[in-house]
């Protein structure tokens, strides 16, 4: 595992030990985990065609009406849900509703995080409601785009989000392009980009050149996470983190985790076998069998949530 500064803890969920469970330790051993942080994909529909794309065979044509995702909404506020990131199966801007999605998840005091492309941003006329909305946004850069390009396409978000907390996010791979990782870590080093995070393809992890890339971007910035692909261990027993951080997706199912596509198999789309049902039917501490998964990424989230909700003897005898 790798050890990332301090103050880039803020932007990581996966990598590192669950340092932000810790903090909500009461809150989740009084209320037996409820649904702090949910995962929302609106949408299937995208304009990219990333050939790492770990949702690469969903059906591109489903998608979620705004009047479902205000429901949703209204119902896991109820449940306790604290913040909303809305990320996807596609490209959350291509809903055609999105920021109607993000002022409703506002009105019930969610805090919102949104992981784009991009590319709908960058072209948008205004972006106002988005900046005095938004938590944070992380744009992922696409592959293929040039140097100077991505510069130019960075910059044309980040200036007008002055108010947000703006992230890069780039998948590494055989086919990385090493100039356009060392303009965006040389640009996160001049900017109020808060952090540029490198993560290894997870389909093909021995072929991604991640020490290389490290050595040259680290040079640049002291604002990247070289993310390599945490150890996974096979899933057991019942699994917390669909509890805890459940995903919505663009059908109405319910899945425990944002890792469903890869659990057993390639299968780049989110299969029926691993949801919980529809979302209506989502209650607090609805359970998943985690022993389905054969690849479980959170398993570190797992363990530290059950030593939380389990009874343990003298427990103020730190």
């Amino acid at each position: 595992m790798d050890t990332v500064a301090p103050p880039l803890r803020n932007y990581l969920s996966a990598a590192e030990f669950p340092w932000k469970v810790v903090r909500f330790a009461e809150t989740i051993r009084s209320r037996s985990i409820p649904p702090l942080h949910l995962q929302l994909y609106p949408t299937n529909r995208c304009n990219s065609r990333c050939h790492y794309c770990s949702c690469s065979r969903e059906n591109r044509l489903v998608e979620l009406e705004i009047s479902e995702v205000n429901d949703i909404l209204c119902h896991f506020s109820a449940l306790g849900t604290k913040a909303v990131t809305i990320s996807g199966g596609g490209e959350p801007t291509m809903h055609d509703d999105l920021l109607s999605i993000i002022q409703h998840a506002r009105a019930f005091s969610m805090d919102v995080g949104l992981t784009t492309n991009g590319l709908k941003m960058a072209s948008a006329p205004a972006l106002h409601h988005e900046n005095t909305l938004l938590t944070w946004c992380r744009i992922s850069i696409v592959p293929g785009i040039s140097p100077l390009d991505a510069q130019k396409f960075i910059d044309s978000i980040c200036s007008r989000l002055p108010s947000v907390d703006v992230g890069l996010s780039m998948v590494v791979d055989e086919k990385t392009d090493m100039n356009v990782a060392e303009e965006i870590s040389a640009y996160a080093e001049c900017s109020n980009i808060t952090h540029v995070r490198f993560v290894q393809e997870i389909f093909n992890v021995p072929s991604t050149p991640m020490d290389e890339l490290e050595q040259r971007c680290s040079r640049l910035t002291g604002k990247g996470i070289y993310q390599r692909r945490a150890e996974y261990r096979p899933g057991q027993g019942e699994c917390f983190m669909a509890r805890l951080k459940p995903v919505v997706a663009a059908t109405g199912l319910v899945y425990p985790c944002c890792g469903v596509q890869y659990a057993n198999s390639d299968a780049r789309f989110m299969a029926d076998d691993f949801s919980m049902g529809r979302w209506e039917t989502y209650v607090e501490a609805s359970s998943f069998d985690g022993s389905a998964c054969r690849r479980c990424y959170y398993w570190q989230y797992n363990a530290v949530l059950g030593h939380i909700v389990e009874p343990m003897a003298h427990e103020r005898f730190l």
